[in-house]
């Protein structure tokens, strides 16, 4: 729908719906993103889990995670099918600074429900 009003020269490139905003540790996004997935995305969907922005830390030792770590732990108690290519769900992360402090943006949803102008260009391309 956002797309459909959008003009063509505007300068939003994504819209991405957010369901929780979190301190940027691993183990506190993969708490909610395991709640939020049990809730939402149905047992017969595949999903994927894409960590974008900065980095998420372990709140054990504060280091820093490395990215794949981070989505094989959010990933490690989603018990649904995990599809990279064709998935119908994704669990998005996307670590923002805001001034002087991080956050963790945590959106659980169908993949269809985030625009990406980028995408638009190349299914018109196509």
């Amino acid at each position: 729908m956002i797309a459909e009003f959008l003009p063509e020269d505007t300068p939003i490139l994504r819209v991405i719906p957010v369901d929780r905003v979190l301190e940027p540790y691993v183990e506190d996004v993969a708490d909610e993103a395991w709640s939020l997935a049990e809730e939402k995305i149905p047992e017969d969907k595949t999903y994927r889990v894409t960590v974008e922005g900065g980095h998420l830390y372990w709140r054990k030792n504060g280091q820093w995670a490395h990215t794949i770590d981070a989505i094989k732990h959010i990933a490690s108690k989603i018990n649904r099918k995990v599809d990279l290519e064709n998935y119908e769900w994704i669990v998005y992360v996307r670590v923002l600074r805001v001034r002087y402090t991080e956050y963790a943006a945590l959106t659980v949803a169908p993949a269809k429900y985030i625009f990406s102008k980028a995408k638009q260009k190349k299914r018109a391309t196509a």
